[in-house]
């Protein structure tokens, strides 16, 4: 609707006062001074059948023309409402009318702003070379002054995160062409260092997708995100099967400088790989080491080379046991908890449901459950999900957005329950950042034995429910009862220790131009 009534006012101003209209879907290469004609309406056909509205010049106020303009526009809007309007269908109406017994319209030529094969361009526009060749051969034609660039139309299906970051993605373009068009500060341009993400490939077929929630988590802090690079494969060598997404709109060989949050569970290594191809990162990455998990197995590999870790030290561990190996390393750092307890409302489409009635059950030891929840509640109101998901699409671009989706999605179904129960630490943490009442359950010898929670859960969680607490619902008493009616989120003072862990981990991202300047324009940091 925006749209429409934004295309209104700007014809009812030709009307009151002539002039020029120039869409900001178009970026002018050339100044388009000597376009306009004292005598003429112009306009540029977007093909042989419709005339474009992105641009149109007018010098004559009040003009015969641009009433009739109005009047076809007035109208379309009684019979169809205006989100059904047609404005360009009815402009070129006009002008066939127009064109039989008029010569007072002068129709420039469709390459003025149109005639280029965009997704050809999307493709091919990957390194400076490329863009330059491609800008010059706009400049030498003497039709074009300018090129349409649509950056509003993204599929639907598209988690909020990505959507804005893809619209960045797509205007990766010269400084001098994407000035006119530039929003913020941080439009893509070759010039800039460039905004990365991790992505995943390695076992996540078939396993959980925990990884795609600390990717959510690191979406919120990005202005954009240019590029993504899978987490196993940084280097993005062919050997190692490199992804379709993770190349996004650039070739291998662009070596443009690229701000990356590491945020992740570092735990794999390509057989093909040796280990200098694995670690440390290119050395075009400007990497920022905050809530890492680091395997026992993949120690040696990550941290013999200590070079990357002075230059952007020091590092934030997730979990004490990473802090104990990076303390062994005599490497600086600090413990930073998880990127994931930062997560916010306003990451996601839609708010909770105020009127909650369902107890949400993921991944749950079945054995733990008959004892551990009475058994009318486990009948009634329940709903169950699986952080274990298969991707229908192998190895393609679809996955990692379908990966994307299927988070949302989660996290959906987490805010409009009244209590979660679960056993996976990226169902846990986010539902504490959300003020999401939780229990976390897990056998009580493994929860012990586990490095990922050393340190994290027991910090966070009042208690942590195991075989040990059977049938604790029929003893009101029990310290940690739950009112399976009405239950509580996090008490006030392990509030206080996540609020503090996240003011540290703000504090850390604020330390980058890019992560400030972006967080306290847009309140990020709140």
């Amino acid at each position: 609707m925006y749209k429409h009534l934004k295309l209104i006012y700007s014809i009812l101003l030709l009307w009151h006062y002539g002039g020029t209209y120039v869409s900001t879907d178009i970026v002018l290469i050339k100044p388009i001074t000597h376009l306009t004609s004292t005598n003429t309406i112009t306009l540029v056909p977007r093909d042989s059948y419709r005339t474009g509205l992105d641009f149109l010049s007018i010098s004559t106020l009040r003009h015969r023309f641009i009433n009739e303009f109005l009047i076809e526009i007035s109208n379309s809007y009684e019979k169809q409402g205006i989100m059904k309007l047609d404005a360009e269908f009815l402009l070129s109406k006009v002008v066939h009318s127009w064109a039989d017994a008029n010569d007072s319209i002068h129709l420039l030529s469709t390459n003025t702003f149109y005639g280029f094969d965009k997704q050809a361009m999307f493709a091919n526009w990957s390194t400076t070379k490329d863009s330059s060749v491609r800008m010059a051969t706009w400049e030498n034609d003497k039709h074009r002054y300018g090129i349409h660039f649509s950056i509003t139309r993204v599929p639907q299906y598209i988690p909020p995160p990505m959507k804005n970051s893809l619209i960045d993605r797509l205007i990766t373009l010269p400084r001098n062409l994407v000035s006119p068009k530039q929003i913020s500060c941080f439009h893509s341009s070759i010039e800039r260092i460039h905004m990365g993400q991790l992505i995943y490939q390695h076992m996540h077929h078939s396993d959980n997708n925990g990884d795609y929630v600390q990717a959510w988590a690191s979406l919120q802090y990005y202005p954009c995100v240019d590029r993504f690079f899978e987490r196993d494969n940084l280097h993005n060598l062919p050997s190692s099967n490199p992804m379709i997404f993770g190349q996004s709109t650039f070739r291998n060989d662009s070596h443009t400088p690229v701000l990356i949050l590491m945020n992740a569970w570092w735990a794999f290594l390509h057989r093909e790989s040796k280990q200098h191809q694995y670690w440390p990162p290119p050395n075009h990455f400007r990497p920022v080491y905050i809530s890492m998990h680091i395997i026992p197995q993949m120690t040696k590999i990550m941290l013999a080379i200590k070079r990357t870790y002075r230059e952007y030290g020091p590092v934030g561990a997730r979990d004490r046991a990473t802090l104990q190996s990076l303390k062994t390393y005599n490497i600086s750092s600090w413990f930073s908890g998880c990127l994931t307890t930062t997560l916010k409302f306003q990451s996601f489409t839609q708010f909770p449901n105020k009127s909650k009635t369902s107890i949400h059950i993921v991944d749950v030891h079945k054995n733990l459950l008959e004892f551990l929840v009475p058994p009318d509640i486990l009948q009634n109101n329940v709903t169950w999900s699986s952080a274990i998901y298969t991707s229908p699409y192998v190895n393609k671009a679809n996955e990692q957005l379908d990966d994307f989706n299927q988070v949302k999605k989660r996290f959906q179904q987490l805010l409009n329950s009244k209590l979660v129960l679960t056993g996976r630490l990226h169902v846990l943490l986010p539902c504490l950042a959300l003020n999401i009442p939780v229990m976390f359950i897990f056998p009580s010898e493994a929860f012990h034995r586990d490095r990922r929670f050393q340190g994290l859960v027991d910090i966070l969680v009042d208690h942590v429910y195991t075989e040990k607490d059977r049938y604790f619902w029929k003893n009101k008493s029990h310290p940690f009862f739950i009112n399976w009616q009405n239950p509580t989120g996090i008490n006030k003072n392990k509030r206080e220790v996540l609020t503090k862990i996240i003011t540290s981990l703000h504090k850390r991202l604020k330390q980058e131009t890019e992560f400030r300047a972006w967080g306290q324009f847009y309140r990020v940091f709140d």
